[in-house]
C-alpha cells in the first residue's frame, strides 16, 4: 500500500496534475489499484478455505483485509488536491507503513 501511494504522489508531480482524482484512470495507477485488489481478493479467498473462526489472527486479517480492500477500491487520495494529499492513506497507516518526508519539489 505504501507504494500506492508513493505511485500516486509521484505520478501527480511527473504528469503535473493538479487534483489525484486525475489519476485514477491512468493506466499505471489504475493497473496498480487493480493489482491490491486482486491480490487482497486472492488472500481472503485463501482464508474463507481455513477455519477461520479457530484462529484469532485469520479473523482478524480477514476483516481488516476486507476493509481495506473497500478503502483501496475507492481510494481516498483521489479525492484530494496535489497539495493537500496526505502522504499515506488510512490503510497504510493502520498497517503500520511509515510516512516519509515529502519531496519538496513536489510544492
Amino acid at each position: 500500500m505504501k507504494n500506492c501511494c508513493e505511485l500516486h504522489h509521484f505520478s501527480a508531480e511527473v504528469l503535473g496534475v493538479t487534483h489525484l482524482g486525475e489519476l485514477k484512470e491512468h493506466m499505471i495507477c489504475g493497473a496498480h489499484r487493480t493489482r491490491v485488489l486482486d491480490t487482497t481478493d486472492y488472500v481472503l479467498n485463501l482464508i474463507a478455505t481455513r477455519d477461520v473462526l479457530s484462529d484469532p489472527t485469520l479473523e482478524k486479517m480477514a476483516v481488516g483485509l476486507d476493509a481495506t480492500r473497500d478503502t483501496c477500491a475507492n481510494c481516498m487520495l483521489l479525492d484530494f488536491d496535489r497539495l493537500q494529499a496526505p502522504t499515506l492513506c488510512t490503510p497504510a497507516k493502520f498497517l503500520g507503513c511509515e510516512e516519509e518526508p515529502r519531496n519538496p519539489r513536489a510544492r
